[in-house]
């Protein structure tokens, strides 16, 4: 079985003062034995879904799908904890997407892998070679490959690094709007059901 690590987790990092308010209506709630956010949750999956589709389409502007292993193997979870908060996490199959993102997170090359990806890129196997000893090499002695591109001189006019940050990065204030109203619903509903005790 895969192992699954995480890209993106939405919740108190992308959120800001979210998670305090929903802190304070499970107060507001203690009486109750299970919070539930129905509408928040319901919201959560379909930003799983998009946040899935918006890293596609990064690593596809990156031009990063050689394979598709990545891309295919991307998935997410929405978390929800009894009394807690709500969170959904991207995940990988791969453990590679690291090194795709942030290069220094890169292991040691591996020229089978690297003629794989090249002729799976449709680069001429006969520069795995050349790629692989830029990686390896004594001129390159962090061994991270990159700008400026030889043989693939159109990867020097792209943005190839952090997609999973660039990502979480544009897409927060989206993300937080499509959570908002879900979990405003929630929050009058926690109220509305105390006040009825009442």
């Amino acid at each position: 079985m895969p192992v699954r690590t995480t890209i993106i987790k939405l919740g108190q990092s992308l959120f800001g003062g979210t998670k305090s308010t929903l802190q304070s209506v499970e107060k507001l709630a203690s009486g109750q034995s299970k919070i539930v956010f129905k509408n928040t949750n319901k919201r959560m999956k379909m930003v799983g879904m998009q946040m899935i589709k918006f890293l596609k389409d990064e690593l596809k502007e990156q031009k990063h799908i050689a394979t598709g292993r990545l891309h295919k193997g991307l998935t997410y979870k929405v978390l929800t904890k009894v009394s807690d908060f709500v969170e959904m996490n991207v995940y990988s199959s791969v453990d590679y997407w690291k090194a795709v993102n942030n290069p220094r997170f890169a292991k040691k090359a591996n020229y089978n892998e690297i003629f794989r990806w090249a002729s799976a890129k449709g680069i001429p196997t006969q520069y795995a070679g050349a790629i692989w000893k830029k990686l390896t090499g004594k001129k390159n002695k962090k061994g991270v490959y990159g700008k400026p591109y030889v043989f693939w001189q159109e990867g020097n006019q792209l943005r190839r690094t952090n997609f999973a940050g660039h990502v979480a990065n544009t897409k927060k204030s989206e993300v937080t709007q499509i959570l908002a109203s879900a979990i405003g619903k929630d929050v009058a509903d926690i109220v509305r059901n105390e006040f009825k005790k009442i």
